[in-house]
């Protein structure tokens, strides 16, 4: 299985420069280029409705979308104050927040902002063993895998959205 990187929209044409204001349409392409060791199969191409209007080749996939409003950019989770957050978390040691650190572990481990060193079971539980780097050095932490219901998994996510000011973590 092939891993593809394409990049997110662009916040300016990828032809002419000019910046997209909210709102407006703009065309994104998907053209075929030529792999290789450091180079994307793939390469997006963001343009404004005239310079796209000047692309000649055939593009692999096309389709037309909205640069977004300001207003619905989502605040970007501060992956500092999240880290220091679950280290103070796990060192109180408090069982009520165990699912809280556990998810919170979970998606700092997704952003690539925690290391896994492992996993093994402890007195019948399952425990993950993690590394968080730290600018005080890293900090080696052991976190309980909790049983967390889908209701539960929910409000664990609206909570780590309101202490950290997000709307969908």
């Amino acid at each position: 299985m092939s891993d593809w990187k394409i990049a997110r929209h662009a916040d300016r044409c990828t032809i002419c420069g000019r910046e997209f204001e909210p709102g407006e349409l703009f065309v994104s392409a998907i053209f075929e280029g030529e792999p290789g060791p450091d180079l994307p199969a793939f390469k997006r191409v963001d343009a404004c409705p005239a310079c796209w209007e000047g692309e000649s080749r055939e593009p692999f996939s096309r389709w037309v979308t909205r640069h977004p409003p300001e207003e619905e950019k989502t605040p970007k989770l501060d992956l500092t104050l999240a880290k220091d957050f679950l280290v103070r978390l796990v060192r109180e040691g408090d069982p009520s927040r165990a699912a809280l650190a556990h998810i919170l572990s979970l998606l700092l481990l997704r952003k690539r902002k925690v290391r896994l060193r492992g996993r093994r079971a402890e007195d019948g539980r399952e425990v993950m063993d993690f590394t968080i780097p730290t600018t005080q050095g890293d900090v080696e932490v052991a976190i309980p895998v909790p049983e967390i219901g889908e209701e539960e998994a929910e409000s664990l996510k609206e909570e780590l959205g309101r202490l950290f000011g997000l709307r969908d973590p």
